[in-house]
Formats: C-alpha cells, sequence, structure tokens
C-alpha cells in the first residue's frame, strides 16, 4: 500500500502543478524615546515594508506593562479606523518599498518596563490578496529620574586639609568620570504629507514643491540616537510661494542640529482628473462610460487581455494590474492617477473557463487512474489471493 500512496504521489504532482505567489513584507516600531518617567509621553510610528504594492493594512496594537497606548492615527495617504488599537486602514494610493502605517503616543505609568505589540498584521496586495506579516514587539523602560544627593557633593568638594590641586591624584579623577553623552544630531528619516523627499541623514536642507490646493502638510521625523528630542514646527500652514521650516535635532548631551524643509506651494492647482476617456478590449463589446468603474466580461477562454485605456489628463498615469495571468473568478484592476496623487480604479470582472476545463480534465484522468488501480488489486487477490504491489 506504501508504494501505492508513493505512485498516486508522484502522478498528482506531475498532472496538477501548483503555483504559489506571495507578497514579501514586513513592520517595525519605533519611538522617539524607548526610556521615559512616569506620566512622560513619547511619540512612536509603525512602518511597512513591502516588495509589492500594498492597498490595505490590518493589524492589533496593544501595551503590558507600565505603559499605555493612545491616540493611535493613521498616517497620510491611508483611510479608515485604528483608535481602539484593531488597525483597519486601507488606500487609494498603493504603497511600496518603505511607508508610514500609523503614528500613536505612549505614556509612562509606574517605574518598569512596558512592551508594545503589533501582531494579526495582514498587507492586502493590488490584487486584494491577504498576506500575513509577521509581529513585532518594542520594550520601553519607566524610570523615575534620581536626584542628586547634595550633601554628600559638598563633602566630597570640601578638603578640610586644605590639598593642592597638584597633589591630587589624577587617578582618582579618571574612577569619578562618567559616560560620555551622545552628541548625534541625525535624523533617521524624514516623511513630508503630499510630497516625496529623497532622504539622507547627512544632507540638512531639502527644495519640495506641493500643489496650490495644499493649504497644510504634516511631517514626521525619528532621530538616529533614540536619546536625542526631535521638534517640529507646531504651525504646518502653507502660503503662496516659498516656505521655510526647521527641524531641530536635541542630542543628548544638548547638542543641537537642524533639517531645514523649503516648500514651495505653486500658484497652479495640480490637475486631480483621474478618470478614463477610452476603455477597450480586444474581441469584447463592452458599454465604456467615464463614470462607469465596474465591468463583468464573465467567461473568457485566455489568460491575458488585449486592454487599450487612455486618460482624459495627458498628465495622469495608468497602470493595469492582474492582467498576466487570469484564473477562476478574478479581477483585472486599471488603476489611473491623477497629477495630484488621485486614484481611481476601474475593475473588470473576469473568469478564465479555459482553466476550468483543463482542471476537469486533470480530475477525471485522476479518477481513471484510481478505478484502473483498485481493479488491478482486485484482480490479483483472486488470482493469488494476496495484494502485489
Amino acid at each position: 500500500m506504501k508504494k501505492l500512496v508513493l505512485f498516486f504521489t508522484g502522478i498528482i504532482s506531475v498532472i496538477i502543478p501548483v503555483s504559489i505567489h506571495a507578497l514579501s513584507g514586513s513592520t517595525s516600531i519605533s519611538c522617539s524615546k524607548t526610556t521615559i518617567a512616569p506620566d512622560e509621553t513619547v511619540s512612536c510610528t509603525i512602518k511597512g515594508t513591502s516588495s509589492e504594492e500594498v492597498s490595505a493594512v490590518s493589524a492589533k496594537l496593544t501595551s503590558s506593562g507600565n505603559i499605555r497606548i493612545s491616540n493611535i492615527k493613521s498616517s497620510s495617504g491611508w483611510l479608515g479606523d485604528g483608535d481602539d488599537g484593531n488597525i483597519d486602514f486601507y488606500t487609494d494610493s498603493n504603497k511600496i518599498g518603505t511607508f508610514s502605517i500609523a503614528t500613536f503616543s505612549v505614556t509612562g505609568v509606574s517605574d518598569g518596563s512596558g512592551v508594545i505589540n503589533l501582531a494579526n498584521t495582514n498587507f492586502t496586495d493590488a490584487e486584494f490578496n491577504d498576506n500575513t506579516v509577521g509581529n513585532k514587539s518594542l520594550t520601553v523602560d519607566v524610570k523615575t529620574a534620581k536626584k542628586l544627593d547634595e550633601s554628600s557633593q559638598t563633602n566630597s568638594t570640601t578638603n578640610t586639609n586644605k590639598t593642592t590641586t597638584s597633589d591630587t591624584p589624577k587617578q582618582e579623577e579618571n574612577n569619578n568620570a562618567t559616560p560620555k553623552k551622545s552628541s548625534d544630531t541625525t535624523l533617521k528619516n524624514i516623511s513630508v504629507s503630499n510630497c516625496s523627499i529623497n532622504f539622507s541623514k547627512d544632507i540638512r536642507e531639502y527644495n519640495l514643491e506641493v500643489s496650490n490646493n495644499i493649504e497644510k502638510i504634516e511631517i514626521e521625523a525619528e532621530a538616529s540616537d533614540s536619546k536625542a528630542v526631535v521638534t517640529i514646527p507646531s504651525d504646518l500652514k502653507l502660503k503662496l510661494g516659498e516656505n521655510k521650516f526647521e527641524i531641530i535635532v536635541t542630542a543628548e548631551d544638548g547638542t543641537k542640529g537642524s533639517y531645514i524643509l523649503n516648500i514651495k506651494r505653486l500658484e497652479r492647482v495640480l490637475s486631480n482628473n483621474s478618470k478614463l476617456k477610452l476603455l477597450t478590449i480586444e474581441g469584447y463589446d463592452i458599454s465604456f462610460e467615464s463614470d462607469t468603474l465596474t465591468y463583468d466580461l464573465e467567461k473568457i477562454s485566455t489568460q491575458k487581455l488585449e486592454i487599450k485605456a487612455d486618460a482624459e489628463d495627458e498628465k495622469s498615469k495608468v497602470n493595469i494590474h492582474g492582467n498576466d495571468s487570469i484564473g477562476l473568478n478574478d479581477a483585472v484592476v486599471i488603476e489611473v492617477t491623477a497629477e495630484d496623487g488621485t486614484v481611481t480604479n476601474y475593475i473588470l470582472y473576469v473568469s478564465n473557463t479555459k482553466n476550468n476545463t483543463v482542471v476537469l480534465i486533470y480530475l477525471i484522468s485522476l479518477l481513471v487512474l484510481l478505478i484502473g488501480s483498485v481493479l488491478l488489486n482486485v484482480f490479483f487477490v483472486i488470482k493469488k489471493g494476496k495484494f502485489k504491489y
């Protein structure tokens, strides 16, 4: 019987090929400080990294121990809800590479430590498939600042014998030396809403442009050193023309550094027209209208459609997703991105019946092989009174 199982396992692997393709992604959690005092609040950021486009993110954000989390907000470009820790965000403008997902606040409760947990994380790709991403956690220590013992400090500096400085051994001075504090004033990253920024921590000034209809921006910045403090301007409103914003980084030892963002608000409004003026599919007659976003082609017999799609605005970009290998009950998405980033998706619902026929043939062939095997075994039982494998 073992030989028979191995025989059919080999037959099935040849007859029914399996193709698996999944999005590769990960998440990270970072906070402006990971050592805080009781009742102190710091800001934290959740980021994602993906090898392919991500259209939605879901996760569960919780805390344990001597901290509590609050004020969970989606980063720029995301829609959805996450106030109760059940993050469920989606976007009309798919994300790829490294991107910001959400910000939240962490407050120390009492001395000890706490853990921020991000679990049950899923990235939904451009073809609406869910992909599980590994859990992440970050430990935050809560400590009460210790006061200096002034009396002890006074006694240590009192010299009753009036010994001169030249007579004091240098070894004693070295033993009392405190660890050197960091002077790092660089940033790990900067993100600006409605802007694309090619950031490098060694470049301290950037020139950016936004459309006339952008009246206010959002800035997120993370220090390279967890003990440094980042100060972002409170007023991020934009006037027409040139705007200058300074991000100040204060190092652990008090050294200050800054990054300058020169943002020009243009006098013209970037087009938000993300509609198609033409959509044709070779071999299929569809009644196209620019305001109709879904079309049902029903059954087709090909794995790829010949699609011609032209945008109404020549400055818009058109991308087609899911047209390389159409399967059963599938969808092809035509994504139109306007000059200002507005996105409209036209969806073609399709089902490749050719694949269905092939699967049916495979199943019939397998059934014939199984029946033949049973008949052979019955023959050997009758003839020899035992199974022959």
